[in-house]
């Protein structure tokens, strides 16, 4: 926040003993009681306080400091530095963020904060319960490192500022103009050669969003995505990795590209988009400290590939699960291999562990060691995100894996379906989704359901046809959502969440899109026969997807599966790649995944994807389940 005519102060308070300890000692030597008894023994001194020394700042150091929106480490140097001292930073316009003192001596404090504004010198003291230091003047100057950020091919393309995205927005790589995760991706690919248009996606050295499968999305999902590549995600910074803030370490998340290391272990990088207006969807360099690096093209990249059995697995409280984590090595990394894991459910069983805690891993080989997890009628119940790390020296590299443990009291649940998990309308129409609620172990209890961010401005005609169900046992129930619209209502693609909950239950959501055009507008939209298939090793599944045009469009779609299970079998295809439905009709094709017994078991999300240049790409996540 910025502040305009008068000083800004910073604090940090040095753990230690407090100004109250001292006061309670003088006022022990006072404090009587009238109805106690007057001892004859010898009357003892009061305790002697000892004097404290003038405080002195002799340097500081950096001095001057480059502006900078990350933290950067600040070592005040001088002389009898005590225990609760408080240091203290004030000048016109500043207000820097300090944050808690990293380390504290008699003669020497280190601590980190940001100063975010140049061209100002402010005064630094460090003040004790008795004593207050010299002011020394501290200046903050702007970083004179600009030359690797000019290269950047699109510095004034047209950047997103409404929702939803106009396409030409959209970068070569698929995300949007002069945002960070632009920025880095360009980064990404001019550091392999690849500076020139057209960039080709289908290249496996080309960085884009969807590349290998994944998905790399918003900035604050970069650390969890590039785990699931088997790229490396540590705190040593590297020149060439790419600094990542997720959303617990800023609002706004943030990537940005590692220029330099420093000998005190800050960074100096390049980004676009960190600042406010004016300031967004510019170039910036900064020098600090992030909280993690993903290291891809960097020195340090890939030292390791790990890759798990299975992502979930559902059992009951009693039971226990497993997960083979394999370890491959990379570009002929080798050294002891050691394995963690992180957040398991409360009150697992003494009999959790892997059945090998470390390993030594050899140059281009492989080694696996399997996590048990094991659970008593005292274990906690409910969904968990477990977190099995894989660590050699100072690189680390996680794997999140989801466990379901379920009450041992009750075998009954129940399950839920839509009937399509996707609708295309124009303003005045309707769309309706039947929800199907199957009942499980004999459940029947009642279910409520909900509809959850509708689209603003829907008509208040808007109803399920039974907002509650109660399934026989083992049977099925249905109910439907009818959403109305009028003029008033928001046009767009909208994600909307089918609730259903039954007390004592597991709530289950199923996640549908609803796509609102301009009356007469020219768009598409798809919908998917099932959301869910359920085979075993060796079969195969379908999905039907239906491309629907409105308005009159009738242009080429091309369609895509992305994440679809590791091993699949390459016989798996479109039964058509691209289609194009007749103006007003619909047009269909079939994606057929095709198992082996090499194929990894578990439950998987798999994105059936629709894109027509020009138009808005279209998504349905569809569950594939693999026994």
């Amino acid at each position: 926040m910025r502040s305009s005519l008068r000083a800004e102060v910073f604090r940090s308070t040095i753990f230690g003993m407090s100004l109250a300890t001292l006061l309670a000692a003088v006022l022990l030597v006072s404090t009587s009681c009238g109805s106690a008894p007057v001892s004859n023994a010898p009357v003892s001194s009061p305790p002697s306080i000892p004097v404290q020394q003038a405080v002195t700042i002799t340097s500081i150091d950096p001095n001057p400091i480059s502006a900078s929106n990350l933290p950067q480490l600040i070592t005040i140097n001088g002389s009898n530095f005590v225990p609760n001292s408080n240091v203290s930073y004030s000048a016109q316009g500043q207000s820097p963020a300090i944050q808690p003192l990293n380390s504290q001596s008699s003669e020497q404090i280190t601590l980190f904060a940001v100063f975010p504004i140049s061209g100002q010198t402010g005064s630094l003291q460090v003040s004790t319960p008795t004593s207050t230091s010299n002011s020394v003047n501290l200046s903050v100057v702007q970083s004179n490192t600009t030359q690797n950020i000019t290269d950047y091919p699109f510095p004034n393309a047209p950047f997103c500022n409404i929702s939803p995205c106009p396409p030409n927005t959209i970068d070569p790589w698929d995300f949007y103009f002069r945002e960070c995760t632009s920025y880095v991706a360009w980064r990404m690919n001019r550091d392999t050669g690849r500076r020139m248009q057209p960039w080709d996606q289908s290249d496996p050295g080309t960085f884009w969003n969807n590349m290998s499968a994944g998905h790399w999305g918003n900035a604050g999902n970069w650390d969890a995505n590039a785990k699931i590549l088997g790229y490396v995600v540590d705190y040593v910074p590297a020149v060439g990795a790419i600094a990542q803030w997720n959303f617990a370490d800023k609002p706004s998340n943030h990537v940005a590209y590692v220029e330099k290391v420093n000998s005190d272990g800050s960074v100096d990088v390049s980004d676009y988009n960190w600042g406010l207006p004016p300031l967004d969807h510019l170039p910036q360099y900064h020098t600090g400290f992030a909280p993690r690096y993903i290291h891809i093209n960097d020195h340090s990249a890939s030292a390791f590939n790990i890759s798990v059995n299975s992502n979930n697995e559902t059992f009951t409280q009693g039971q226990s699960a497993s997960f083979l984590v394999n370890v491959q090595s990379m570009n002929g990394n080798s050294g002891q291999i050691s394995f963690h894991a992180l957040n398991l459910p409360p009150g697992y069983a003494s009999t959790t562990g892997w059945s090998s805690d470390t390993a030594n891993l050899s140059s281009n080989g492989a080694i696996s060691s399997t996590l048990f997890i094991g659970t008593t009628s005292l274990t906690q119940t409910g969904s968990f995100t477990v977190t099995l790390r894989v660590t050699s020296g100072n690189v680390s590299s996680d794997y999140s894996v989801t466990i379901q443990i379920l009450p041992v009291q009750s075998s009954q649940a129940f399950g839920t379906q839509v009937d399509t998990t996707s609708n295309v309308i124009s303003l005045g129409q309707s769309a309706s989704f039947t929800v199907t609620v199957q009942s499980i172990g004999g459940f029947s209890s009642p279910v409520d359901l909900f509809a959850i961010n509708l689209p603003p401005g829907y008509d208040p005609a808007t109803y399920w046809s039974q907002p509650t169900l109660t399934p026989l046992p083992n049977g099925v129930v249905n109910s439907t959502l009818y959403i109305y619209t009028n003029s008033g209502t928001s046009t767009g693609v909208f994600p909307i969440t089918l609730r259903t909950a039954s007390t004592g239950f597991v709530t289950r959501d199923i996640p549908v899109n609803l796509t609102i055009n301009s009356s007469g507008a020219t768009d598409f939209g798809i919908s998917v026969n099932t959301t869910s298939q359920t085979i075993a090793q060796g079969q195969s599944a379908t999905f039907v997807v239906t491309v629907q045009s409105t308005g009159g469009f009738s242009s080429p779609v091309d369609l895509f599966a992305i994440n679809l299970p590791p091993g699949y079998d390459p016989a798996t295809y479109w039964s058509q790649p691209i289609v194009t439905p007749f103006p007003n009709g619909s047009a269909t094709s079939t994606l057929t995944v095709v198992t082996t017994s090499g194929t990894s078991k578990g439950t998987f999300t798999i994105i059936l994807r629709a894109a027509s240049t020009g138009f808005v790409t279209k998504e349905v996540n569809v569950t594939l389940i693999i026994q």
